[in-house]
C-alpha cells in the first residue's frame, strides 16, 4: 500500500512576508522558500499535497515563487479582471463569469481525468 496522503493549507499565503523572495533582507526567508518549493514540486513522491489561498492573483505572485506557481496543478477562480485571469489560468475565462459562478482549471498529468472535468463551470 501507498502512503496516505497529507494535506499542507496555506490560508491566505499573500500575508506569508516569510515568503517574499524581494525582501529577503527584511523579512523574507530563503530556507523556507527552498523548502516549499521542494514540497510543491515533490508532492506527488512525498505524499503531501499543498492547498493555497490568496485574496488576489496579485497576493499570491507576491509570495509565491514562479516554480511555485508552476506547480500549481489544480486552479479554481471566481470572476476577476482578464489580466489576472491570464495570469493565473493562461485564458481570460474567468473574466466572463457572473457572480457565484467558478472555474476549475486541471494543469497536471498527475490526475486522469475526462476533458470534461477540466474545464467546469457552478452554474446558479
Amino acid at each position: 500500500m501507498g502512503r496516505e496522503a497529507r494535506l499542507l493549507f496555506l490560508f491566505g499565503i499573500h500575508r506569508a512576508r516569510e515568503l517574499d523572495a524581494e525582501a529577503l533582507g527584511l523579512d523574507g526567508d530563503a530556507d523556507l522558500i527552498e523548502k516549499l518549493e521542494r514540497l510543491m514540486r515533490d508532492c506527488a513522491e512525498t505524499g503531501v499535497h499543498v492547498w493555497l489561498w490568496s485574496d488576489t492573483v496579485a497576493g499570491a505572485s507576491r509570495r509565491l515563487t514562479p516554480r511555485m506557481m508552476r506547480e500549481v496543478g489544480w486552479r479554481v477562480a471566481g470572476r476577476m479582471s482578464s489580466d489576472d485571469s491570464h495570469s493565473l489560468l493562461r485564458d481570460g475565462q474567468a473574466s466572463d463569469l457572473r457572480e457565484r459562478q467558478l472555474v476549475i482549471l486541471v494543469y497536471s498529468s498527475v490526475y486522469d481525468l475526462p476533458d470534461s472535468l477540466t474545464r467546469w463551470r457552478e452554474r446558479s
